[in-house]
């Protein structure tokens, strides 16, 4: 009787040990993070790191008036024309202005002369390169300048920035008027000038206050031998 006692008690702890094997398991659930990839986007094929101001722009654009054959010095091209005079010294600065009074031409009464004289200078370049601009209220001011007598540009509109033409020179005398076609909305035509060589180099810097219909002049000899 005891053995069978003893034997019922093994078989039901056995019976227990089994059923505890067969629990279930508890699993401990990890939420996934958000690694969603962004969407993609068609490329813009009219993007561009570049804006249309960062390119230069081309001889037909505004920038270059085919009626004047006219350009604008400050534009990277002609830059070293123009950065040549920073290079001077200062007195020389002061010093051109010593010859602008004549081309200014104005009288005691107010009124302004008809012609202005803007100098001679002698040279061995095979052009000039003249820059003008309206130094005072731009208003308007129209300019024609002449080589020799003869129209060589009819009509440049001055603005707050250098324009200016190239003039071949012929061997000998070389005569450059500049004749006031208007006088703008405020009074005188008004210009600053400014004239290079061939090389860039400032050779006169001057001014001038004219009447509608007068000239300035000036006078460039041109000479083959080296300056």
């Amino acid at each position: 009787m005891r053995h069978s006692i003893l034997l019922f008690i093994i078989m039901g702890f056995s019976t227990f040990l089994y059923a505890q094997g067969e629990l279930p398991r508890k699993s401990i659930s990890i939420k996934a993070e958000n690694n969603v990839l962004p969407e993609s986007k068609t490329p813009d094929n009219n993007s561009s790191l570049l804006k249309a101001q960062d390119f230069m722009p081309s001889p037909l654009s505004d920038r270059y008036n085919s009626n004047t054959s006219s350009f604008d010095l400050s534009t990277s091209e002609n830059e070293n024309f123009m950065q040549k005079e920073q290079f001077l010294n200062n007195g020389t600065k002061y010093e051109k202005r010593l010859n602008r009074s004549s081309a200014k031409g104005e009288d005691r009464g107010g009124n302004y002369k008809t012609t202005g004289y803007l100098g001679d200078f002698k040279t061995n370049s095979a052009f000039v390169r003249l820059a003008c601009r309206d130094h005072e209220y731009v208003d308007g001011d129209r300019v024609r300048i002449y080589l020799n007598d003869s129209i060589v540009v009819y009509d440049i509109i001055l603005e707050a920035g250098f324009k200016g033409i190239d003039i071949p020179l012929q061997k000998g005398f070389n005569k450059i008027d500049f004749q006031a076609l208007n006088q703008g909305t405020s009074g005188p035509n008004t210009a600053e000038l400014r004239v290079y060589n061939d090389k860039g180099e400032l050779m006169s810097a001057n001014e001038w206050l004219l009447n509608t219909g007068g000239k300035a002049t000036m006078i460039v000899v041109k000479d083959d031998e080296e300056e």
